[in-house]
């Protein structure tokens, strides 16, 4: 009994949507209507029976979230000894503990200037080394606000960089570099923890 109520109640909405006053035909076949109705069958819709006591079936949709790493630990230091070209090295970073981007402010002073040279990068992962990658100084400090030659005396340079991306665990990158003669400049040392 439940069932055909909510239908005909179904069926009285739907011809109440499509029923026009008018004293013309009733439908598109021209039969006459006996209350002098219009019932206007191309503006109604069909509504589709739904059984109140149909159990929906259970989707298995999986909701996946994508893991972001965040940065638990970022140190930064000077390897460098009394022999490199670079003195009183002084290492900062903004933010503190960056999770994506970051500043780099390297303040030294230089016993003599730098005409070009090399950038030596190891990187070691969660205790696996990397081969190390050598890059052009020059290229490589280009840019920062410094450019080759760089000259003695006071070097303050600010450069940007980037914690790598798809990667945990304890990261350590150990960047020196070095002139044409060889000789060390400096030494910057970095432990990332994600």
């Amino acid at each position: 009994m439940f069932k055909l109520s909510i239908l005909l109640g179904i069926l009285s909405f739907a011809f109440s949507t499509g029923i026009e006053s008018n004293n013309s035909t009733c439908f598109t076949n021209n039969y006459t209507c006996p209350l002098n109705y219009n019932i206007n069958l191309q503006n109604m819709t069909p509504i589709p029976y739904v059984d109140p006591y149909e159990k929906i079936p259970k989707t298995k949709t999986k909701l996946r979230f994508k893991k972001v790493n965040t940065v638990s630990s970022f140190t930064y230091s000077s390897c460098g000894d009394s022999n490199d070209i670079a003195q009183n090295v002084v290492l900062n970073v903004d933010p503190q503990l960056p999770q994506t981007n970051y500043i780099l402010y390297l303040n030294a002073d230089l016993s003599t200037y730098v005409t070009d040279g090399t950038s030596v990068y190891d990187i070691n992962m969660n205790g696996i080394p990397f081969a190390p990658t050598t890059n052009n100084l020059c290229t490589d400090i280009s840019s920062s606000n410094i450019t080759c030659p760089i000259l003695e005396g006071h070097l303050a340079s600010e450069s940007k960089g980037t914690i790598p991306s798809g990667v945990s665990g304890k990261i350590v990158i150990k960047n020196q570099w070095y002139n044409t003669d060889n000789k060390r400049i400096l030494c910057m040392q970095f432990v990332i923890k994600i």
